[in-house]
């Protein structure tokens, strides 16, 4: 099988969300939300890569993070102005990237390397031809016990919110701790989980409110009636296989981490692909005949 073949198989081709530079923000928000992605690659009229954005970026442009100056300085605070701005204005220029050609096991070294969330593929001409993200690549976890437990890769201490946080401070916390879920704590029990990709939806849905000048209002919903519910758990103690199959059976990214109802740890995608590779006595062998990641503890 070709490395073309293997990428088929394994990555998104084509890619869920495609636009390009003059694409308004409010439309690449809309385009994220309908696509149910969190990254959305920028094309010329060539369809050559340009730029990549991302949910974070547009959190951050929208009160978030440091890209609010844009708004601040170039539309004076006017958010229904800045909506209309060229996705260019906000963009990643140059992101790291791979052609079609290369194999499935270069394309997965070079994310684990450079901490890269999402990859965008080039077919023979560069032009635009799909994208590979951590989700495709949890995907290809065997279900082996790895005898490696949950809390020797799990992120700590935990990042929380209670109910009554507003979305802006969600976004606000997201950018300022680079983190992408945020379990939601009721009197110190876990009542719900908000994503990035729950706010990128929420603020898609409240795009007209947002374009009539509604900006306060939108930003000061509450984080509990956004939340994701059920929320999945897993112990502490649980080897990583019952993770991999836990979240793969509920579609999700991240499971939190409970022992005796209490929170103690938070289990994502990116905890697999950065921090497994660097446990001493691990290692992980890529099965491009089974289109595979087999993971282990190899010695203790």
């Amino acid at each position: 099988m070709s490395n073309k073949e293997v990428l088929q198989k394994v990555a998104r081709h084509p890619p869920a969300a495609v636009v390009n530079p003059t694409t308004a923000v409010s439309d690449t928000l809309l385009k994220l939300r309908e696509k149910g992605v969190r990254h959305a690659l920028v094309g010329d009229e060539e369809n050559k890569l340009i730029g990549i954005v991302s949910a974070k970026d547009l959190l951050s442009y929208l009160g978030g993070g440091h890209l609010y100056r844009v708004i601040e300085e170039k539309f004076k605070g006017n958010v229904a102005e800045a909506l209309k701005a060229p996705i260019s204005s906000i963009m990643k220029p140059k992101p790291f990237s791979i052609k079609v050609t290369e194999s499935l096991a270069d394309a997965i070294n070079l994310m684990f390397s450079h901490d890269i969330g999402v990859l965008p593929i080039l077919d023979e001409d560069g032009r635009i031809w799909g994208v590979l993200s951590e989700r495709h690549i949890f995907r290809l976890l065997t279900d082996h016990r790895a005898f490696v437990t949950v809390s020797e890769i799990m992120s700590k201490p935990v990042i929380t919110a209670k109910p009554d946080t507003t979305v802006l401070e969600i976004m606000k916390t997201c950018i300022a701790n680079d983190v992408r879920r945020i379990p939601i704590l009721s009197e110190g029990k876990l009542s719900g989980i908000l994503t990035i990709k729950d706010c990128i939806r929420y603020l898609a849905q409240s795009i007209d409110k947002l374009l009539k000048g509604a900006y306060g209002e939108v930003m000061a919903t509450k984080a509990q009636q956004l939340a994701s519910k059920p929320v999945y758990t897993i112990t502490p103690d649980a080897d990583i296989v019952e993770a991999v199959k836990a979240m793969n059976q509920h579609n999700i990214g991240c499971l939190p981490v409970v022992e005796r109802d209490q929170l103690v740890g938070i289990l994502t995608e990116r905890d697999f692909l950065t921090k497994l590779p660097k446990i001493k006595g691990v290692e992980y062998i890529v099965d491009t005949v089974r289109n595979a990641i087999i993971v282990g503890r190899v010695w203790f």
